[in-house]
């Protein structure tokens, strides 16, 4: 199986239980949103549910071969975001959760976060 074959269900399987623990606690996710003081707080009860969305239809696009790409292209934009976010909260000396995987607070924004993000960039 090649990187690309192997690619896409890899990005499903992170997707789907990156937004299953979000699903869990929107409030909860919204709030580590809002820990990383990139939006005004009224913002970010729509932003958690903006990210859920895209990555439920990210999943939805990936799983469809017709769309695949689409759904990498999405998967990408995403992946880019979270790393941009990340960076900005690391160079401000910020100690948050990821929210990667809800908000269980079960890692907190560090290299390895960012480095996993960056590896979910390249994938997609």
């Amino acid at each position: 199986m090649t990187v690309l074959a192997a690619a896409w269900p890899a990005l499903v399987v992170v997707l789907v239980v990156a937004a299953a623990g979000k699903v869990r606690d929107v409030g909860g996710f919204a709030a580590v949103i809002d820990g990383y003081r990139l939006l005004p707080r009224r913002l970010t009860p729509p932003a958690a549910v903006a990210v859920l969305a895209a990555e439920a239809a990210a999943v939805l696009l990936l799983a469809v071969p017709a769309t695949r790409r689409w759904g990498g292209l999405l998967s990408a934009a995403l992946f880019a975001v979270f790393l941009a976010a990340m960076v900005s909260v690391l160079r401000r000396g910020m100690d948050v959760d990821c929210g990667c995987f809800g908000s269980s607070r079960a890692s907190r924004v560090g290299p390895f976060t960012v480095a996993r993000t960056g590896l979910l960039l390249v994938l997609a």
